[in-house]
């Protein structure tokens, strides 16, 4: 280098280092930029400090330490080996409705393995529908090639303000129902459980605009129509956190690439409105959805045709998992068994679905006078001698209280041995405590005024009693007079015959309201009724009717025999329709209804049928509707409970101030004209006869 560079590199040495250090730090930023949030093997993450510019490396953050009782821990999943027939014989025994069996049978043709979805609110008790029945479709379903994700709805509890929506709560009841499958016997190699509070927060970015794109593509009427997910109904007044929940639903079943949803038939309508977004954005191939049955509950209404299904709320309607062997017997024994009869009868369905879905027999102990012991290995079989007598309700109820502990047993013994178990469930019957002691203390709050208003009503009443008792007519006379010359106040006594001489209209047939006023005087007797049957329910040798006229609130049941000679007709008839019965009333063998009418084959008795209810005409079913629908089909209104009673209100109203002018001689305004214009008519008449005579 020459003298003269060597001046000048002199000169400029300062700002040739300044230059390379700022070229430096610019490539060291945009490599740090590049890398960020990636860990080190030394130093942990690595970021850039805002005091000075340099590298900053964070402490890596604490591991997680593993959870033993983990269920995760045994996932492992194992190949099926089953052939295709086998495999939709399992999967078709879960199912109650499978839509549709040829996505199915491709499903199934195309994969050896395949993702199942189902997902479960933590919430109160688990009842043994839960338990067992869940154990036995789960367990099929992982047999046939299914690898079961449980969707640990954690937040969908709280937005249905479950456990007073507290999240700490709501995921210790997710670990006890997890540890109550892994004490029924659950097959949890094949068996993953995601809680949906991690998974939503992991995957946020993706999993609410799609929750947005559902929202938009549904009306709001569509989503409401979802409601009994939740255990709701439509006509509930729903917070804006259970709106958003069926759209929410609805996104799992795509977040989780489910090839097949598996829940029960009250969750059909989200199953149904997430194929609908299926096809509305085009996406294949779309779920299969297998819907099982809904277990009944032990107590059934043997007037309705709807059957009631297992309540939390009333301990009685269900069996569950911690109950002991005397809890179990003891609502067997009460629960609704009808002799020959297998539509909604709880305990048949107990045999069916538990019973015989996790034993291969099922042995009836009998006294040699009934027949002896007899086992059954199908259902079919124990089915048929129900219905033709030869198997009892009384021997077939302790077989049934008998299998049932054998199944609950094992929980039993794992959450009295088990110290992580035995844990559990001292927390939620603690958390069931607290529930139960705020609900009493905001009754308390409440209670007092309700209290005061009931006090203050009872006194009203005990006075006028008191006055009435004053002022009593004699049962002889018809009139009594009271009180000062100036006021004179007529007290009227209807007397009431003592034979039962009921009110006869339209063909002379008996109203049924005052027939249930008094049943008593009208049992062994024929009497005629007509009216509507708000239920039609048939049988192999009786059919059921539940019969109103409107006179009343109040409706009676007809017992019809098949061997009527106009059954044929009568079995055609639906729900609706107009019919008349005469027949003999007796007392009634069920707990609702006092009396009922039989109706045989004799001289005397009669179904006379007036019309039929087609539902595409008359589209109104024995269920809670609401009044925007009622709107809509005006001409039947009147035969629901509400409007009924409102006409009947109305009716009365207006009879009265009536039958109050009339019976105290009293004219109304009606009336006076009425006598006016026939003065008028009377003076004409005699000015025409006098002019004649003059004539």
């Amino acid at each position: 280098m020459s003298f003269k560079g060597k001046k000048l590199l002199a000169a400029n040495y300062g700002r040739i280092c300044d230059y390379i250090g700022s070229c430096l730090h610019i490539f060291l930023r945009s490599s740090i930029i590049h890398s960020m949030e990636k860990k080190d093997k030394t130093h942990g993450v690595a970021s850039i400090s805002p005091v000075h510019g340099g590298l900053v490396f964070a402490k890596e953050p604490p591991q997680k330490k593993l959870d033993p009782h983990d269920p995760n821990l045994e996932f492992n999943p194992t190949p099926c080996t089953l052939s295709l027939d086998q495999r939709l014989a399992l999967i078709k025994a879960v199912g109650e409705e499978i839509l549709t069996e040829d996505n199915l049978t491709q499903l199934l043709k195309t994969k050896q393995q395949f993702i199942c979805y189902d997902g479960f609110e933590p919430s109160g008790r688990m009842h043994i529908a839960q338990g067992i029945m869940r154990k036995i479709n789960v367990n099929r379903i992982t047999k046939a090639g299914g690898i079961f994700t449980f969707w640990v709805a954690d937040w969908f509890a709280k937005l249905n303000h479950k456990m007073g929506g507290d999240l700490e709560k709501i995921q210790v009841l997710g670990k006890y129902f997890i540890e109550v499958w892994r004490a029924s016997g659950m097959d949890l190699k094949n068996v993953r459980f995601l809680w949906a509070s991690d998974i939503i927060q992991q995957r946020a970015e993706r999993y609410w605009p799609r929750v947005l794109d559902i929202a938009t593509k549904n009306t709001l009427a569509r989503i409401v129509k979802c409601s009994q997910i939740m255990g709701r109904k439509e006509q509930d007044t729903l917070s804006a956190s259970q709106i958003v929940y069926p759209c929410m639903q609805c996104s799992d079943i795509i977040e989780l690439q489910a090839d097949m949803c598996q829940l029960g038939m009250d969750q059909r309508k989200v199953n149904v409105l997430a194929l609908e977004y299926f096809d509305a954005i085009g996406k294949t191939p779309k779920p299969v959805i297998v819907s099982h049955h809904i277990l009944l509950g032990l107590q059934q209404d043997p007037t309705s045709d709807e059957p009631t299904k297992m309540s939390k709320s009333n301990p009685d309607a269900a069996i569950f998992m911690e109950d002991e062997a005397e809890d179990v017997a003891r609502k067997i024994k009460k629960a609704y068994c009808p002799e020959k009869i297998v539509k909604l009868n709880p305990i048949l369905e107990y045999v069916k679905y538990i019973i015989f879905g996790t034993f291969d027999e099922m042995v009836v102990e009998r006294k040699e006078a009934n027949g002896g012991n007899k086992t059954y290995t199908k259902y079919e079989d124990l089915e048929a001698d129900y219905v033709s007598g030869a198997l009892h309700p009384g021997d077939l109820k302790p077989a049934v209280i008998k299998y049932i502990n054998d199944i609950l047993k094992p929980v039993r013994e794992h959450f009295k041995n088990d110290e992580y178990a035995k844990g559990l469930l001292q927390k939620v019957i603690k958390f069931r405590e607290e529930e139960k002691e705020k609900k009493e203390k905001e009754q308390k709050k409440k209670g007092p005024k309700k209290e005061e208003g009931k006090k203050q009503q009872k006194a009203k009443e005990a006075e006028k009693v008191e006055e009435e008792k004053k002022v009593e007519p004699k049962k002889d006379e018809t009139k009594v007079e009271t009180g000062e010359k100036k006021e004179r106040k007529v007290e009227i006594t209807v007397p009431v015959p003592e034979l039962a001489v009921p009110p006869k209209s339209f063909g002379g047939r008996t109203r049924i309201r005052f027939l249930m006023e008094r049943h008593e005087e009208f049992v062994d007797k024929v009497i005629y009724v007509a009216g509507w049957c708000r239920t039609l329910r048939f049988t192999k040798n009786v059919a059921f009717a539940e019969l109103s006229d409107g006179s009343g609130p109040q409706s009676i049941q007809v017992v019809v025999d098949t061997t009527i000679p106009n059954y044929v007709e009568f079995e055609k008839l639906r729900a609706g329709s107009s019919v008349g019965f005469k027949g003999k009333i007796v007392k009634s063998i069920g707990s609702k209804q006092l009396i009922e009418m039989q109706v045989k084959n004799e001289p005397e008795h009669l179904v006379k049928i007036y019309g039929d209810c087609p539902a595409d005409q008359y589209p109104l079913a024995k269920k809670e509707h609401s009044n925007e629908f009622l709107r809509e089909i005006a001409h039947l209104r009147p035969r629901t409970h509400l409007i009924g009673a409102v006409t009947r209100i109305r009716n009365a109203l207006t009879h009265v101030p009536v039958s109050y002018t009339h019976l105290r001689a009293h004219e109304t305004r009606h009336d006076l004209v009425c006598r006016l214009l026939l003065e008028k008519k009377k003076k004409k008449k005699k000015k025409t006869k006098k002019k004649k005579k003059k004539k």
